[in-house]
């Protein structure tokens, strides 16, 4: 089994999708009040919850350029090009495990800002040249925010962001609107390289009402569109997030997510490493008062749960988890695990584990907890593939 362990930054353009009631075609009204060069402003009244994630402990490091030796692995880097006319946001993974992969680093230009960013109680913002659409850039736990906002109609509601990513990387559909990206294999004894995951996107205008919202991927281009016919009021945001991700390859060609799907309905907590998992795989709205201590004899983690979702389809197998009140990461948290294979890796089954961590403990601290969680997903990745082998 390889290891391919990353603290990934994926892109994730805000926008969840929501079939709600059909709302009457109202011509939308500016909000008089919010300003979108004010990104505080904007995302305390409209999303307050987002704004609250901002991680000081992570600006410190938005800030930095450059880190001694000797730092904790896979704690992202990242740095922000300022140039007049080129909004720049420059995402900087590096990899100093112990599997010796090389760093890669993912350069994020989107088209549609062009003044230098600002810097405002932790965020930065940039404008477009005519004022009607700004980039929020915003540190959370283990990773970064973008937030897109739109002052009117005349704005538009197409938002392109390039990926300075390697030749051929492909966009693979987790089926549930997210996106996992893997550039291909280099050299002929490469493995292909997994680059982070974008998350389902979402769009909401300043009235509450969501809003249909899709992505497009095409080299290395990732284009969000969202449908405007319906704004009751303007300003619209629509937010990518970039957390990290832990991945884990099986190098068997006889698992298949079905496999994975069989062998955690048949006992998941064979496989699952977290104390209080429970034998049976649980379905969706389903609570596992789980203990994340690596000593459970000795000091408590508290980490109850529930599952937020749970399917498979012939692309990828997921279940994802959200936190509840009491969770050491903060409840509403959430992590994901999605099996599924690469296109061009189709030997391979992969493992993904996503997570979105709301509460800061400062970046010792996050450091510490993302190594134990690596370990812990390492082992479950081990006992599962051992289960699949004896019982599949």
């Amino acid at each position: 089994m390889k290891h391919a362990s990353r603290l990934i930054s994926a892109a994730s353009l805000v926008a969840v999708l929501f079939a709600g009631a059909t709302i009457p075609a109202l011509a939308a009204e500016p909000h008089t009040r919010l300003d979108i060069s004010d990104p505080v402003a904007v995302l305390g009244e409209l999303v307050p919850n987002v704004l609250s994630q901002t991680s000081l402990s992570s600006y410190e490091t938005l800030e930095a350029t450059s880190f001694a030796d000797g730092v904790v692995p896979d704690v992202p880097r990242f740095s922000l090009d300022n140039s007049p006319k080129d909004s720049t946001l420059s995402v900087s993974v590096e990899n100093t495990g112990s599997n010796n992969d090389e760093s890669f680093k993912i350069t994020i230009t989107p088209d549609f800002v062009d003044s230098p960013s600002v810097q405002t109680e932790g965020l930065s913002v940039s404008l477009s040249e005519r004022g009607d659409a700004a980039l929020y850039v915003q540190p959370i736990v283990d990773g970064l925010r973008l937030t897109s906002a739109i002052s009117g109609p005349e704005a538009g509601g197409v938002f392109a962001y390039k990926l300075d990513v390697p030749k051929g990387t492909e966009a693979f559909s987790a089926g549930d609107g997210r996106l996992i990206l893997w550039a291909p294999p280099t050299g002929p004894a490469g493995e292909p390289v997994y680059m982070g995951s974008i998350e389902a996107p979402w769009a909401i205008d300043a009235a509450g009402t969501t809003l249909p919202t899709w992505y497009e991927w095409a080299d290395g281009v990732l284009t969000q569109f969202v449908d405007l016919e319906k704004v009751l009021e303007y300003p619209v945001i629509a937010d990518p997030a970039w957390g990290y991700g832990h991945t884990v390859s099986f190098s068997s060609a006889v698992h298949t997510q079905y496999d994975v799907w069989t062998e955690l309905t048949r006992c998941f907590n064979c496989s699952f490493p977290i104390s209080g998992a429970t034998s049976s795989f649980p379905g969706i709205g389903g609570v596992l008062n789980l203990d994340a201590s690596p000593f459970t004899c000795l000091v408590s983690v508290p980490a109850t749960v529930e599952v937020m979702d749970k399917f498979i389809n012939p692309q990828i197998a997921r279940f994802q988890f959200r936190a509840l009140p009491g969770h050491f990461d903060g409840a509403g948290s959430t992590i994901g695990f999605s099996f599924y294979n690469a296109s061009w890796d189709s030997n391979n089954l992969n493992l993904e584990v996503l997570a979105w961590v709301l509460v800061d403990r400062g970046a010792a601290a996050n450091a510490v907890n993302r190594l134990v969680a690596q370990s812990q997903w390492n082992t479950f990745a081990v006992q599962l593939n051992d289960n699949m082998l004896t019982y599949g």
